[in-house]
Order: C-alpha cells, then sequence, then structure tokens
C-alpha cells in the first residue's frame, strides 16, 4: 500500500534516500537529484522572485521511500506544476521502474483528491513513455485532461568506444561540414583550450564565461545564464556534482566556452557561448565536439543536449523527443474556461499558433546585427584563468586538438 506525502520543504527529505531512489529509476536524472533541487530551491531568481513554493510529494511503503514528484504551486495557490521548467530534461516521477506506475497513480490519485485546492496541474515535457503522459487511470467528470505540444528535447546515444567511431556515424555532410569549421581554427597557432573538472579551476572559468557572455549575441535578447547565474553557481562549487567547463582562447584572448555535468552515465549539456567577434571561425562547433567527445571519453551512454535548436542538435546525431505539457484542469475554473477560450481559438485561427521556422535559431534572429564590440578586460581574465590553471585545469594547444580531432 502506497502512502503519499506532501512537503513544503526539501530539508523534511533524506538526500540519500532520494539518491538511492533516483540511481535505480528509468532515467536518472541530474535535474531531479538532491544536490540539484537544492541548489534550485535556494538561488533561482525566477522560482524566489515569483513566490512559488516547493510542492514535493513522497511515496512510501512502509519505511521505504518509493518515489517522488518535485512540483511547485503559484503564489495565488491555483496552479501545481512541474518544478524546474526551463534548463530540465523531460522530468517525470523518480521512481524504480517496476514502482513506476503504482507511484505515478498513487500520485495522480492524491493529487486529484485535493483538488478543490488548485485550478490546474501542470506537468511539463512529457513524452509518450512517460508514466504521467496518459494521465490518472480515473479521471471523473470534475477534472479535464488536455496535452499540448511542448520543447522539443535532444538526447545523443553514445555507443562509440571513442571519438573516431562516433565522426564516423555522422553523415558525410555533417562530416564534411564539421572538418571544415574546425579548419581555420586548427591551423591556427594562437589556439588554445583550457578544460576544469574541479570544483575550484570550474568556478575560476565560469567567471571567464560570462564575460563572453556578454561579448555575444545572447546578452542582446536576455537569452544569457542570465537570472540562472546564482543556480550556476552553486552547483559548479559543489564538489559533489560533477561539472566540467572548457574556454577557448584565441591568441590569449577567451573567445568561446561550454559548461557540462555528468551525472550517473548521463551527461548534460548546460550552456555554449561564444564572442561575435570570432563568430566567423565557427568556435561553436568546438566547443560541441569537445563536450561530446568528453562524454564518450567517459563512457556515458548518453548526452542529453536539453531542449530546443533540434535542427542543429539532430546533424550532431541526436535523436530528437517529441514531448507535451500534461494539463489538468479542475472543470468550471477560470483556468479551465480560459483553456476552452484559447482551444477555441486556434482552431478558427490557426495564426495564433505560429511555428518557428526549421533551421532557424529565433532568438539569434531577433538579437539583428552584431553590436559594437565591447572592451576585454585581458588583465582580469589572465589572472581568472591563472586560478583556474593553479587548481588544475589543464591546457592543450593546437597541434594537440588537431591531432584529436576525428575531424582533421
Amino acid at each position: 500500500m502506497i502512502e503519499v506525502r506532501v512537503h513544503q520543504e526539501l530539508t523534511q527529505l533524506d538526500p540519500a534516500a532520494m539518491e538511492k531512489v533516483n540511481a535505480a529509476s528509468h532515467r536518472a536524472s541530474l535535474f531531479s537529484s538532491p544536490a540539484w533541487l537544492r541548489h534550485f530551491l535556494a538561488h533561482d531568481v525566477d522560482f524566489l522572485e515569483r513566490g512559488a513554493k516547493p510542492y514535493i510529494l513522497t511515496a512510501w511503503e512502509g519505511s521505504a521511500l518509493k518515489g517522488y514528484l518535485p512540483l511547485k504551486v503559484s503564489p495565488d495557490g491555483h496552479t501545481l506544476s512541474s518544478l524546474i521548467t526551463l534548463e530540465v530534461e523531460r522530468p517525470r516521477v523518480v521512481s524504480a521502474p517496476e514502482d513506476d506506475e503504482r507511484v505515478t497513480q498513487a500520485f495522480l490519485r492524491a493529487l486529484l483528491h485535493r483538488g478543490d485546492e488548485w485550478e490546474l496541474l501542470e506537468f511539463v515535457q512529457q513524452d509518450e513513455t512517460s508514466p504521467l503522459f496518459p494521465g490518472p487511470a480515473e479521471l471523473g467528470s470534475r477534472h479535464w485532461l488536455r496535452r499540448l505540444g511542448d520543447r522539443q528535447n535532444n538526447v545523443l546515444a553514445l555507443p562509440f568506444t571513442d571519438s573516431a567511431s562516433y565522426a564516423a556515424s555522422l553523415s558525410k555532410n555533417m562530416r564534411h561540414s564539421t572538418k571544415k569549421q574546425l579548419k581555420g581554427l586548427l591551423s591556427s597557432p594562437g589556439l588554445s583550450l583550457i578544460t576544469a573538472k574541479t570544483a575550484a579551476s570550474c568556478t575560476a572559468l565560469f567567471e571567464v564565461f560570462l564575460d563572453i557572455e556578454q561579448r555575444s549575441w545572447k546578452a542582446r535578447v536576455e537569452a544569457t545564464v542570465g537570472r540562472r547565474e546564482k543556480t550556476y553557481r552553486a552547483a559548479i562549487a559543489d564538489p559533489s556534482v560533477e561539472t566540467a567547463a572548457c574556454i577557448a582562447c584565441l591568441d590569449g584572448v577567451p573567445m568561446a566556452g561550454s559548461v557540462w555535468v555528468h551525472y550517473g552515465r548521463h551527461t548534460y549539456h548546460l550552456q555554449t557561448i561564444y564572442a561575435e567577434t570570432h563568430e566567423a571561425l565557427a568556435p561553436g562547433t568546438l566547443m560541441t565536439w569537445v563536450t561530446i567527445a568528453d562524454a564518450i571519453d567517459r563512457k556515458s551512454v548518453a548526452f542529453d543536449m536539453l531542449p530546443d535548436f533540434s535542427h542543429y542538435k539532430a546533424r550532431w546525431g541526436a535523436k530528437t523527443i517529441e514531448t507535451h505539457s500534461v494539463q489538468i484542469f479542475r472543470v468550471g475554473s477560470r483556468r479551465h474556461l480560459r483553456a476552452v477560450a484559447g482551444d477555441f481559438w486556434r482552431r478558427v485561427d490557426p495564426r495564433n499558433a505560429q511555428a518557428a521556422a526549421a533551421g532557424k535559431n529565433p532568438y539569434k534572429v531577433a538579437a539583428g546585427k552584431p553590436a559594437a564590440p565591447t572592451r576585454v578586460d585581458s588583465a582580469r581574465l589572465s589572472a581568472l584563468l591563472e586560478v583556474a590553471r593553479a587548481a588544475g585545469a589543464t591546457e592543450q594547444n593546437a597541434a594537440t586538438l588537431a591531432a584529436r580531432s576525428p575531424f582533421s
């Protein structure tokens, strides 16, 4: 018999027990780990400024934790939704595969039983394999279920022994394009790549990353780390979070960077950035290859490239996974009536459901033409790179990178 409990504080739960359940789950996720949840709840600006509150469901069988589901409740108390919705990999009920169905249904029954407390229950980015996707086994007449298309997820499976076998799996056009884009950089004697894998060295490189970010197109459309910066800082500084970061420099000037995290047998790409002044050199291609190569070297089984920009990620071999937002409304509530009206207008006026043009990055398009180059504080950046080196960061030059590249 499953007993469901509700917690308003993460501190009410045992991190070791949560970690054990997450590790045993169908897809042990970084974003469901107690460490990431702790940093998110303490530092995420959007979550804190909105005034939302944690609403964490747990499932128990006797004294054994069988599963958990991190949600949040809106400030007005009328909406329950997935806790993390932006940079996250298909949030779902965390439980062992053999417990998925019964734990999920126990959570849904408990939520419907408390249905007078909310108007909308929303689970974002649910693919068809998620036990949350079908919704409650018994919905009843007081509630209405709707599914809306949500952000595409992108996962690169890594059954490769090395980077060469991975490169061979790509299309001929992609191999040719990657080789062409890397040629200029890898033939430059002024290229260096600094890679950090300790908390102290990653912390220093993250400061350099943020500086590059202000010289990128993302700074003009608020597509930077921005309001998630404090969460990133806390996670990167946490030795229990296996973070990696790298910075590419050209003639000593940092021009591109990536941040990624290893968790369990998966690697998660968080952010890649490059300065607009170096865009013609295609530094983003180098950053993508470096992060994938590190995941392969580590023997990760998958490289999770997270939502959006599927046209680009598919070129690197990632599988595009369609997802839906699964929404349950209390019939007759304001949110239910607004949803019904919204469905009606989408049917009568298809222009209300415009999709982004395939092959385009809508954020970059919105950024427009490059801005005037900003001044680079070379002394500060050089000092940060030295701190990273002293803390264990390693450095490769152009010749070393070219020798390692399967695209050379």
